[in-house]
């Protein structure tokens, strides 16, 4: 039965675990990784809207959450809204003092290039060590002229109210501008609680 047998084998490969090279030993969860441009080498000029960020995770190498800050020449985060909003002179390209961000709790195993999607144009191995025990973890950067779609987990959530306090929403806070809306970048209330019951959260900033 040789269709069958092409449809277990199809089966079988879709499902195949990749092995790391080195695994993961690193700890580490709720820290984040920031990495500044002037490590990047030949990423420097490509469009952080071509570039994806992948580890090995339970056996599966895909895309993890990650954000490109953009900084203005001056220092300054580029703001996409608000009151200091401000495109960066690269108009979108990543440069020495922009910053790759992403948790640490996402990094996975070490991999061979061989397992890295089709259709890359380049890419970067970021390997991360914990200075107090030597721990390592691994992030794979990477460009694309057709970029793939990202991960669908998203960590924080923001948004403005009708009534003009903006919010950010973790798993584990609720933080807005209540006492003083006409500034977007000025924290005042800090609710630590799981969005679960985020109504009966305290304010810790009272």
């Amino acid at each position: 039965m040789p269709y069958l047998s092409s449809l277990l084998l199809m089966t079988a490969l879709t499902h195949a675990v990749i092995e790391p090279r080195e695994p993961r030993t690193l700890a580490r969860e709720i820290d984040p990784v920031v990495i500044t441009g002037d490590c990047f080498g030949d990423f420097l000029g490509v469009d952080k809207k071509n570039v994806r960020v992948y580890a090995l995770r339970g056996g599966v190498f895909g895309p993890i959450p990650y954000q490109v800050d953009e900084r203005l020449p001056d220092g300054e985060y580029a703001y996409d809204s608000g009151e200091k909003a401000a495109e960066d002179t690269d108009k979108g390209r990543i440069d020495a003092n922009d910053e790759l961000v992403f948790l640490a709790s996402d990094l996975g195993g070490r991999v061979t290039r061989s397992v890295w999607p089709e259709g890359h144009g380049g890419g970067l191995e970021i390997a991360i060590r914990d200075p107090r025990d030597g721990a390592r973890g691994w992030a794979y950067l990477l460009a694309f002229r057709d970029p793939p779609a990202p991960s669908p987990l998203d960590y924080v959530e923001s948004w403005t109210g009708a009534n003009g306090v903006s919010y950010v929403r973790t798993n584990g806070y609720l933080a807005s501008n209540e006492r003083y809306p006409e500034n977007a970048s000025r924290l005042t209330n800090l609710q630590i609680t799981h969005s679960a019951n985020e109504a009966g959260a305290i304010n810790v900033m009272d």
